[in-house]
């Protein structure tokens, strides 16, 4: 649902994934800390990771084209649509 915020859990659950953390840590840098700094940190890495897929399967495409071999897909992400987005308005 657009618009609509991830319950805290799921917040405290991604930052303790994402910087290998406890959840008492997470809880006290998302109260206490520059929450947006932990966010930005995230939406970064996840446009760097979606962005390696990206090439991943670019490449993987070029080598299909030559080989006749199987076109791959990118996988469905809004992450994944707003790399591609970037990728063409820079090669514009």
């Amino acid at each position: 649902m657009e618009g609509a915020q991830a319950p805290e859990q799921w917040l405290v659950s991604r930052v303790c994934e994402e910087f290998g953390c406890l959840p008492s840590e997470a809880v006290a840098e998302i109260e206490e800390g520059p929450t947006q700094l932990v966010l930005d940190i995230m939406e970064l890495r996840a446009y760097a990771n979606a962005k390696r897929i990206v090439e991943q399967v670019y490449e993987a495409s070029k080598r299909a084209a030559v080989s006749g071999g199987e076109m791959p897909e990118l996988p469905a992400s809004p992450m994944i649509e707003r790399v591609v987005e970037i990728m063409q308005e820079l090669e514009g």
